[in-house]
């Protein structure tokens, strides 16, 4: 899958947070009406949210913010110039630059090791209602990274369903959290949110995030090199 992307790089130690930059995209756009406007925000039309995991998402982390899609390459034009506008309104004048990624993902026989920054699970408080099970934070990162690579098979970014055994997911350190999240119509919904360093032996390549609310920037995964620094996926 042939991933596009724009990156903006800030001040050391400056953070905004994606939805923040994707409201203020979404801001500078009203008005402007276009085919895919809202396909960019994760939306079906103008008032109804597409439940799919995102194939548009607004991304960040410490030093940048970005935005990437997977299947239009001129998504990312719609959004430089909002977005280098809200940038430069907060006294930044941001290093900005668009390019592509290969996305794929490759068994190994070693494991690889990984960060997720917060990994939300929208529907947490109703599946503990439901079952009376509550999941552990490493139960969480597992069930999700599972789920990214069923997702990643259905949209062909790999050949052959990957195996529990295949994965051998082991989450290394894993701490949960819970997060109030406002939405579009006002309302607020309480969820849970995990960061955890985890290792599987796939080597991941290009953008994955896994998890729910990915297109406000949720659940990104970060390599984590033999020096045991994480690396920014764009």
């Amino acid at each position: 899958m042939q991933q596009t992307f724009v990156k903006f790089t800030l001040p050391a130690g400056t953070y905004i947070h994606a939805n923040e930059m994707r409201e203020a995209v979404a801001k500078g756009l009203d008005g402007q009406m276009f085919q895919s406007k809202p396909g960019l925000f994760n939306y079906l039309t103008e008032t109804k949210t597409n439940c799919n995991r995102p194939e548009n998402r607004f991304i960040g982390g410490l030093g940048w913010v970005g935005f990437v899609s997977d299947n239009d390459p001129l998504m990312t034009t719609q959004v430089v110039a909002p977005a280098i506008s809200f940038l430069m309104g907060k006294g930044f004048s941001p290093d900005t630059r668009v390019g592509e990624k290969d996305k794929r993902a490759v068994l190994t026989d070693e494991p690889n090791v990984y960060r997720l920054t917060g990994l939300v699970d929208q529907r947490d408080k109703r599946r503990e209602s439901e079952t009376g099970v509550v999941e552990s934070a490493a139960d969480l990162v597992k069930r999700h990274v599972i789920a990214m690579f069923e997702d990643a098979f259905d949209k062909g970014v790999i050949d052959s369903p990957f195996t529990d055994d295949d994965l051998n997911i082991m989450v290394l350190e894993s701490r949960r959290s819970g997060e109030s999240v406002k939405f579009r119509n006002g309302g607020q919904k309480a969820v849970a949110k995990v960061r955890a360093t985890f290792a599987m032996q796939v080597r991941l390549e290009g953008i994955w995030q896994a998890g729910h609310l990915q297109s406000r920037g949720y659940g990104l995964v970060y390599f984590v090199n033999k020096g045991k620094h994480t690396q920014c996926p764009i």
